[in-house]
């Protein structure tokens, strides 16, 4: 199948949020994280609600799952309002 699926989870109470991608596709799942990445960045920008995005380690984010899917790409995390 050719189908990507990228997906976001609240991490903390600090509105940090994990954008993984979960598809067997090396080349589907960057180009649709990357348009959520996108589509993200500008809907928070138009939202006044300030942030950035990291990659944090397996540690920072309290991540214990081994290999495979999803796979962990990056964070946005929000400023303190």
């Amino acid at each position: 199948c050719c189908c990507s699926v990228a997906v976001f989870f609240v991490v903390d109470e600090t509105m940090t949020k994990a954008f993984v991608a979960a598809t067997p596709s090396r080349f589907y799942a960057p180009v649709a994280l990357g348009i959520w990445l996108a589509n993200w960045e500008l809907d928070c920008a138009a939202l006044g609600r300030a942030g950035r995005f990291a990659t944090l380690s397996a540690a920072e984010r309290g991540a214990d799952h081994g290999e495979g899917p999803p796979v962990y790409d990056v964070s946005w995390i929000a400023e303190a309002v």
